[in-house]
């Protein structure tokens, strides 16, 4: 059962979530039906691994129908039905998040129904709620639109000749918010375009923008203005002064932001610094040097957790600057602040092997199993990499057998599959290499160097200049 969706999701809960949706799911206005509860009540008595050997369909029917015998379409049409209900709670949930949302439904109701009255005064109380909108970015100038736009409509439906429209306004916050938000998506497409193989994107669109903007004074806007930096570095991620500018402009505006938007921002940052920055100790000191500025200010936590991919690159970066004691410490305290669980675990599993402490890295590694198809192949290479240093060489030669069939038979992204085939391939290569063999360790280390795509390239590097 843990592989049904429903299971599946709400592994992704905190436990204020799960505690909530308890509350959402019963009560009678969104539940009518004490069987989804009940059920609800089976699967959450699993949390938060989700993972006992309990948690099956036969034991929930039992648990909701004690003393009917085993029906595995009724059981099977409830765990649908709760699917759909946790649906909802999340779009409820969404819903109540957002004060503005709640205001703008609230508003085209009074002006629907005509209850002017009314209207004026949710008006108000929508201008105050976006004046106290914790952003300025593409959502605030959105937002910003709709108030003066419902603001010029209601005058106008006045038809009242002594108050003026200001359609200024309205033109104005639209302009902004179409600037920043077209600029958002050409950025994506530029990243995109920057790190998967053989993307062919138009870029006539991207040069448009630069000229029709360069100099515009809607660049006086600091959001619309970082973006417009970011789509600069990304047209040009060679360009150092377009990297330093916008480090520099988003240190001094990301309070402008929220979390997930300086994620991607600092994302182009990141992926520059490969380019711009010479491999080694230098590089690496770059990425952590901005990885710790996010951590300083609180920017990779969302909603109080930790965003599993920029925890996972901070450990690394971490590990490869030999800051263990930092790695540990940092793991240890947001422990709290890292879901699902498997994630802690998993980068602690790859703190140990950096140690050198290869039986804990595998008691996690195989005690712990992953939905995310990154961490399951991250896993794989992990433990193969732990073989080879423990000289498991049976094991060795039948794991990556079977990590070769895996990869064959798995649907995985095909620039992602190629990164995985291509380090199977030349960790094969390793395992043939003999000691004073100098002239096929020569061919092999020009291969891989020649070779693009290789996952954890550096680590096969390291162990065939190892051979002597």
């Amino acid at each position: 059962m843990k592989d049904r969706k429903v299971v599946e999701l709400i592994q992704h809960f905190s436990k204020k979530d799960l505690k909530n949706l308890k509350r959402f799911l019963e009560s009678p206005y969104f539940n009518t039906n004490p069987s989804i509860s009940e059920l609800y009540e089976f699967i959450h008595n699993y949390s938060p691994g989700f993972n006992h050997p309990d948690l099956s369909i036969e034991k929930a029917f039992g648990k909701v129908f004690p003393g009917r015998k085993f029906d595995e379409r009724v059981i099977t049409r409830l765990i649908s039905k709760l699917y759909k209900l946790v649906e909802q709670f999340i779009i409820q949930t969404k819903f109540e998040e957002s004060e503005i949302q709640q205001k703008f439904y609230l508003l085209d109701y009074f002006s629907e129904k005509q209850l002017l009255k009314f209207f004026d005064s949710a008006h108000s109380s929508l201008k105050k709620a976006q004046e106290e909108y914790a952003y300025r970015d593409d959502n605030y100038y959105y937002n910003q639109y709709i108030v003066e736009y419902h603001s010029a409509s209601h005058l106008s439906k006045l038809d009242d000749r002594t108050s003026e429209i200001n359609i200024k306004n309205t033109v104005e916050a639209f302009d902004t918010f179409y600037w920043i938000r077209k600029i958002m998506l050409l950025c994506l497409q530029l990243n995109r375009n920057n790190i998967v193989a053989n993307s062919n994107y138009d870029l006539s669109e991207v040069n448009f923008v630069i000229e029709k903007l360069n100099n515009h004074n809607i660049l006086k806007v600091p959001s619309l203005n970082v973006w417009y930096r970011a789509l600069l570095l990304l047209n040009d991620p060679g360009d150092i002064e377009h990297y330093q500018n916008l480090k520099m402009s988003l240190s001094l505006h990301d309070h402008l932001f929220s979390s997930e938007e300086i994620q991607n921002l600092y994302t182009f940052i990141i992926n520059s610094v490969v380019i711009i920055f010479p491999y080694g100790e230098t590089r690496y000191q770059e990425y952590f040097s901005l990885f710790n500025e996010q951590i300083v200010k609180g920017h990779v936590y969302s909603n109080g957790y930790i965003f599993p991919q920029i925890l996972k690159n901070i450990i690394t970066v971490a590990l490869n600057l030999k800051k263990y004691k930092w790695a540990e410490d940092f793991l240890t305290e947001n422990k709290d602040k890292i879901v699902p669980e498997e994630v802690y675990h998993w980068n602690l599993a790859k703190l140990y092997y950096a140690t050198e402490e290869y039986d804990k890295a595998l008691e996690i590694l195989e005690g712990n199993k992953y939905n995310d198809i990154f961490y399951v192949l991250g896993t794989k290479r992990l433990l193969l990499k732990i073989y080879y240093q423990l000289n498991y060489i049976d094991l060795l030669y039948s794991y990556v057998n079977s990590f070769r069939v895996f990869l064959s038979r798995k649907e995985i992204v095909e620039s992602e599959k190629k990164r995985q085939q291509n380090f199977v391939n030349f960790f094969q290569q390793l395992l043939k290499l003999m000691p004073r063999d100098q002239e096929r360790k020569t061919s092999l280390l020009e291969k891989l160097a020649n070779t693009n795509d290789v996952a954890d390239k550096e680590w096969l590097i390291e162990k065939i200049e190892a051979i002597k």
